[in-house]
Formats: structure tokens, C-alpha cells, sequence
């Protein structure tokens, strides 16, 4: 693969990524008032220390290109399940672009588990070993 494809490839993986760490980090920042709009909408709070590793882990994982395929997959889940169980009233403009983004954010991570990292990846570099 070309040096622009692979340039690409990294640039792509990291700003998928950005999300998740931004939101990992205000959740575990932000444990009551994030359990409380988990209640609310009928999410039981335990996950929540589940939900915070996942989306931290996942997204550096995603970054380095570290077992890509599965982290990939597995925040796809996370988003799509995000939008339909926080994201339902579509007659709020913001809630519905929130659920629209996380589609798309899903979309995008199940690309990434189709086609794997690039070149510039851990995953890469393992299988060239």
C-alpha cells in the first residue's frame, strides 16, 4: 500500500478514536451524573465501568492498530446499542443527530473490521513477522 493510503489509513483510525476517549474520559470523570442518565433510560449502571475500558481500550487499541478487527467490530456494537438505547426521540433535533452519528461512527468501525488497519499498524507488523 502507498505512503498516502497508509497516511490515510492512521489519520482515519485516530479520529474515529478521538470520540471515544473524549467520552470515556468525561464518563470516569463524571460517574454519578453519567449512572444517573444511564437509569434514566433503563441501562442498568454496573456497565458503565464496562462501557468506560471498552471505549478507552477499543480506541487506543484502534489507534495503534492493535487487534483492529475485533476492537473495531466490538465499538461498532457499542455505537450502534448507544444510539438506539440513549438516542430515541427523534422528535428532538439534537437526539436525532446524536443517533445519526453514531450510526455513522458504527459504519465506519464496521469498515475498518472488513478491511483491517493498514500498513501502519501493530496488526501489520505481526503478520509480516
Amino acid at each position: 500500500m502507498s505512503t498516502p493510503e497508509n497516511l490515510l489509513d492512521f489519520v482515519g483510525r485516530l479520529l474515529m478514536s478521538v470520540i471515544f476517549v473524549v467520552v470515556g474520559v468525561q464518563q470516569a470523570l463524571n460517574v454519578e451524573a453519567t449512572q444517573a442518565y444511564m437509569n434514566l433510560h433503563g441501562v442498568l449502571s454496573p456497565l458503565l465501568p464496562v462501557a468506560i475500558v471498552l471505549e478507552l481500550v477499543g480506541a487506543v487499541a484502534i489507534v495503534l492498530g492493535y487487534g483492529t478487527r475485533i476492537f473495531a467490530f466490538l465499538l461498532a456494537g457499542f455505537a450502534i446499542l448507544t444510539a438506539v438505547l440513549f438516542h430515541d426521540e427523534f422528535s428532538n433535533p439534537m437526539e436525532l443527530e446524536l443517533f445519526v452519528r453514531d450510526i455513522a461512527l458504527a459504519g465506519g468501525m464496521l469498515v475498518l473490521c472488513a478491511h483491517g488497519p493498514g500498513d501502519w499498524s501493530v496488526d501489520a507488523r505481526k503478520a509480516a513477522a
